[in-house]
C-alpha cells in the first residue's frame, strides 16, 4: 500500500534489529509509534545509532501521552482481559518514553526531549470501533486469525454490554519528541 501511495519514494522492509543498511548512511532517523512494538528495543536502538553518519546524525523518535476518559480507560482493560493471554509476556518491550530516553543515554546518546502538540480528541465508540480491527491486528500477528477474529468478537461483546455505541472517547494527548545525538567517542 505504501508504495501505491507514495510511488516515487523507495520502500524497504527489514528488521529493526538487523536494519539492511551500511553503517554510517543516514543523516536522521525517524521512528514514530513504534518501539514499544518491537521484541527487542534496545538491539533496535543500537541499530539506529549503527547506520547514523556520525558525529552530526541524529535521531528522532516521537510519541504520545494521552489521558483517557473512564470509556477509553475500560476499553483498555477489556482488552487485556481478552487478549493478553495469548501474547508473549517474555518479550521485553518498551512501555513508555523514560525507558527509551534512559536506554539512549546508556549507550552513549545525548538526548533532548520536548512536545511539540497537545490536542484533545472526541469520537464516538462505534467510530472508533470501526477501524480498530485491522489496525489492531497488525500487532497480534503471532495469533492465528480464527482465534483472533473469536476474541476480538468477546471483545466486542464486553464494550456493547457496557457501552452505548454513542458514548463518547475523550483523550488529551501530547506528541512527545527525543532527539538523541551521538559523537565519535561513543562510537
Amino acid at each position: 500500500k505504501l508504495k501505491e501511495r507514495f510511488p516515487h519514494c523507495p520502500v524497504v522492509v527489514g528488521d529493526a534489529c538487523s536494519l539492511p543498511f551500511s553503517e554510517a548512511s543516514f543523516d536522521v532517523v525517524l521512528t514514530s509509534y513504534v518501539l514499544h512494538l518491537v521484541d527487542d528495543w534496545k538491539k533496535s536502538l543500537q541499530e539506529i545509532h549503527r547506520v547514523l553518519k556520525k558525529p552530526n546524525g541524529i535521531y528522532l523518535a516521537c510519541s504520545e501521552d494521552s489521558s483517557q476518559n473512564s470509556v477509553s480507560a475500560n476499553l483498555a482493560q477489556l482488552w487485556m482481559a481478552c487478549f493478553n493471554d495469548l501474547v508473549d509476556s517474555e518479550v521485553p518491550k518498551a512501555v513508555n518514553d523514560a525507558e527509551i530516553v534512559r536506554e539512549l543515554q546508556a549507550q552513549g546518546a545525548t538526548v533532548e526531549s520536548f512536545s511539540t502538540k497537545e490536542y484533545s480528541e472526541n469520537r464516538m465508540l462505534g467510530e472508533y470501533l470501526d477501524g480498530y480491527q485491522d489496525r489492531i491486528q497488525s500487532l497480534y500477528n503471532s495469533i492465528p486469525s480464527d482465534l483472533f477474529e473469536r476474541r476480538f468478537e468477546m471483545f466486542l461483546c464486553g464494550v456493547k454490554r457496557r457501552h452505548q455505541e454513542d458514548a463518547v472517547l475523550s483523550r488529551k494527548i501530547r506528541i512527545n519528541v527525543h532527539a538523541a545525538t551521538w559523537n565519535r567517542r561513543n562510537r
